[in-house]
């Protein structure tokens, strides 16, 4: 036997009753004073308005995960997304590497999709075989 474990009931409910009171006081600070939401922007980026990158092209699917924009700051890639979005599947992003394709992971940040990296060419894909819907996400600036 490689493993063993113990269970003790009573330290279990001890933890569970603790966290029920955390999350008790955690949700009454938010009603007490609730995040103003006035429709200001999000802050996605840290970085001077002038300094994005929008030479990007959006093509394919009229799906409702299809960017609206995408923007560079010269280290991360921003897709600002419709808000349609929020109610469906989310698309895995593949991107060119090597003559091949790699998937690679983004942050969901308010509505925007945060590639931590620069790409010359992404594809936005969801569903499988025949019932796959693609967007591409194509740079079509100069050199970076």
């Amino acid at each position: 036997m490689q493993e063993v474990e113990f269970y003790y009931p009573d330290e279990l409910l001890s933890s569970m009753s603790k966290a029920d009171v955390d999350a008790a006081k955690v949700q009454q600070k938010m009603v007490a004073a609730p995040p103003a939401d006035n429709g200001a922007a999000i802050k996605v980026a840290a970085v001077d308005p002038a300094e994005l990158n929008f030479a990007y092209g959006i093509s394919g699917a009229n799906v409702p995960w299809r960017p609206l924009r995408a923007f560079d700051d010269g280290s991360h890639v921003y897709l600002e997304m419709p808000t349609s979005m929020k109610t469906t599947e989310a698309p895995a992003l593949l991107i060119g590497a090597g003559g091949g394709t790699q998937m690679v992971n983004y942050r969901v940040h308010g509505n925007y999709l945060v590639v931590d990296r620069l790409f010359d060419k992404g594809v936005l894909l969801a569903g499988v075989g025949r019932q796959q819907d693609r967007v591409t996400i194509a740079y079509a600036g100069g050199e970076r």
